[in-house]
């Protein structure tokens, strides 16, 4: 996957399904929950990865391809040869433990946070020139423009009904929501950081702009009147 590496992801860790169940990665469970929705090939689980995963759990398809032979030697999927086009190919079918794995680790609490490799360039930014960190901003924002030009025809498939699994559309939906919020946030900061530091003279020295101050200000002000709001003790009887 091209561009600057931003994901959202829960942090990979393992889950014990009973006493003697085996521990799964994230990303195996990932695969796994795949299959769950059917069977499918080696092929068709990277694709699959591609549409569902890609901007929130990006993996190289030599990993996803791994998988179904580490989930098959822990008995969590069949596999089977079938014919293809040009020769063989291996189709992955889970099992009653498999889907008992992927439910089990749904039932831990999720460890979200924001795992986002640009950020490390931009608080380092000072120890670095100036023009490299315009080409970050730069990498952000046309990051975030193709995942906008790469989602639209998903998300009008998903509202059509010629998604490749149409009676999942309200749960990918409201992924697809999420996917989009996300990368039109990212675009909308990528050019008002690019807008305000372009003028700046280095990383550190805003030339005496005072537009970030401004930004910062919003953004606390919001900030407070999300926290008031759900400090109010009806808010959550109402959700």
């Amino acid at each position: 996957m091209s561009g600057p590496g931003v994901s959202m992801k829960l942090r990979d860790r393992s889950i014990v399904n009973g006493m003697s169940s085996p521990r799964l990665s994230t990303t195996a469970v990932a695969v796994l929950g795949l299959l769950g929705i059917r069977s499918m090939t080696g092929y068709e689980i990277t694709q699959s990865a591609q549409r569902t995963y890609r901007w929130l759990w990006p993996r190289e398809d030599s990993v996803l391809y791994e998988q179904p032979r580490r989930l098959q030697d822990k008995g969590l999927v069949t596999s089977a040869q079938e014919d293809g086009l040009r020769r063989q190919r291996t189709r992955y079918t889970i099992t009653a433990e498999g889907r008992e794995a992927v439910a089990a680790w749904l039932a831990t609490p999720a460890d979200a946070h924001f795992d986002w490799e640009p950020a490390v360039r931009l608080i380092l930014a000072d120890q670095g020139r100036h023009d490299d960190l315009l080409a970050t901003l730069r990498a952000i924002r046309d990051w975030a423009l193709e995942g906008i030009r790469d989602g639209i025809p998903v998300a009008e498939a998903i509202l059509d009904g010629t998604s490749p699994f149409p009676d999942r559309a309200s749960l990918s939906g409201m992924n697809a929501v999420f996917v989009s919020d996300l990368l039109l946030t990212v675009h909308h900061w990528a050019e008002a950081a690019l807008e305000e530091m372009q003028h700046w003279s280095s990383p550190t020295d805003d030339a005496g702009r005072d537009g970030w101050r401004e930004l910062l200000r919003q953004r606390v002000e919001r900030g407070r009147a999300l926290l008031a709001e759900r400090a109010d003790p009806g808010d959550d009887e109402r959700r």
